[in-house]
């Protein structure tokens, strides 16, 4: 069913150089940053679509429909910058001078999507369609520590 809604998609910039350069801190990292997002995403009623390596994609306005979903998401995505400048300062007390460097790029469409389950050995929801195409463009078109926000937003 498609359904408007508005889709971010992240980019933690400078995580792989730093996961090449020491790779025992990855599982640190993911477990400081990660948890962050979630429990934001929860308390501000987002729906965390998926998270593969750096990438994470979140959605607000489905599986529930929303008529403040840009309202919601962008206050889940300027929060995020801010509380992962945060959780980045404390973890450079215990990883040490760079990991200040670990940072988002943030990326906000509005639009229709298509939502389903893909099945396999591990079914997962995935979401389908130009809205989550674009916000991954505009993500990968944005800047450290922004929240770049499209046109039909």
């Amino acid at each position: 069913m498609a359904r408007n809604s508005l889709a971010v998609c992240s980019m933690v910039l400078n995580f792989i150089a730093i996961h090449l350069g020491h790779p025992a801190t990855t599982p640190l990292m993911i477990g400081f940053c990660a948890p962050a997002a979630i429990q934001l995403a929860r308390k501000l009623g987002v729906f965390k679509v998926e998270m593969i390596g750096d990438c994470y994609v979140a959605i607000a306005g489905l599986p529930e429909p929303s008529n403040n979903h840009a309202i919601v998401l962008a206050r889940f995505a300027w929060k995020w910058v801010l509380t992962t400048i945060s959780v980045c300062k404390r973890l450079e007390a215990t990883l040490g001078p760079g990991t200040a460097d670990l940072a988002l790029r943030l990326g906000l469409h509005s639009g229709p999507v298509t939502a389903g389950v893909l099945r396999g050995e591990k079914s997962r929801f995935q979401l389908f369609g130009d809205t989550m195409n674009t916000a991954s463009r505009v993500e990968s078109n944005g800047m450290k520590n922004m929240v770049q926000v499209s046109i039909n937003c």
